[in-house]
């Protein structure tokens, strides 16, 4: 049986974007993954009012999202682009994570009263390590083939393909640097300059830094028990053993695909084994 850290991450949740509220998000979170993405996830939702937060959860969930997510990735018409995103975003007063952080651009664009986020590591070297331990592996050739007959890891798998894609044309990073500590400065370097350009409030941030600088630039109290006055401690998710966790499950699930895909022919070569047998 699948743990929670598991089915927070292949159970749907689309029905968020059936909610009233349409006014899109008045905050993103445009670091890249692995920047606390989750624990600004929590504690935008829980503390801050800004529920249902979107993020990466979200997405990968749901297989029509998926393809959503590829194709706004190739889709140049920005017109068209923006339309799609608009399904998702007016739905949600935040957001952190994909698809966030990969159309921050649109986003600015989109709300005008959106305040940007630039959520980060201690260093490109930290962030370099955090991904290489957690996200590699779903970007990989190795996690395609296991994935292939399974619609959900095949699609997921894509998400990289399709980011590898939105960074080559807009850094000339290529599919090998997808995570690289280029990729995360120059990515930091494009949030910096989409905000500064747009004359947007902008805010570098680390989840370490707890609720004083977010709230401050979000013009939040800082939340407090009702009881007893005390603040409420910031959020803190344990990611990279909800990863593992992940992992295994995803290639049980693949492989199993594999088996089920593979069973007929194993059957019909010991069926023709047996009756060479018997022929001699």
């Amino acid at each position: 049986m699948p743990n929670q850290a598991i089915i927070r991450q292949t159970t749907s949740r689309q029905s968020d974007t059936t909610n009233p509220y349409t006014g899109g998000p008045s905050v993103l979170c445009a670091g890249l993954w692995r920047t606390g993405t989750s624990s600004l996830q929590l504690a935008l939702e829980a503390h801050l009012g800004l529920a249902p937060c979107l993020h990466g959860a979200h997405l990968v969930t749901n297989i029509d999202a998926l393809k959503l997510f590829h194709r706004c990735c190739f889709e140049e018409d920005s017109a068209k682009r923006r339309k799609w995103l608009a399904n998702w975003f007016d739905h949600f007063p935040a957001s952190t994570d994909l698809p966030g952080f990969a159309f921050v651009d649109d986003l600015i664009e989109m709300y005008p009263s959106m305040r940007v986020v630039l959520n980060e590591r201690s260093s490109a070297e930290a962030w370099l390590k955090s991904v290489e331990d957690s996200l590699e592996f779903y970007a990989s050739t190795t996690y395609f083939i296991i994935g292939y007959w399974d619609p959900y890891l095949y699609w997921h798998h894509q998400i990289y393909t399709g980011m590898a894609h939105l960074f080559r044309r807009r850094f000339g990073i290529s599919r090998q640097n997808l995570f690289s500590t280029r990729t995360y400065e120059m990515h930091n370097d494009w949030v910096r300059d989409l905000a500064r350009n747009c004359d947007r409030p902008f805010l570098e941030y680390e989840v370490k830094e707890g609720w004083g600088p977010l709230c401050q630039f979000l013009e939040i109290q800082v939340p407090k028990d009702k009881d007893s006055g005390v603040v409420i401690e910031f959020p803190r998710t344990n990611d990279a053993a909800e990863m593992k966790e992940l992992k295994r499950y995803l290639i049980w699930k693949g492989l199993k695909a594999w088996a089920f895909v593979l069973a007929p022919v194993t059957v019909t070569a010991i069926g023709m084994y047996v009756a060479l047998l018997a022929r001699d």
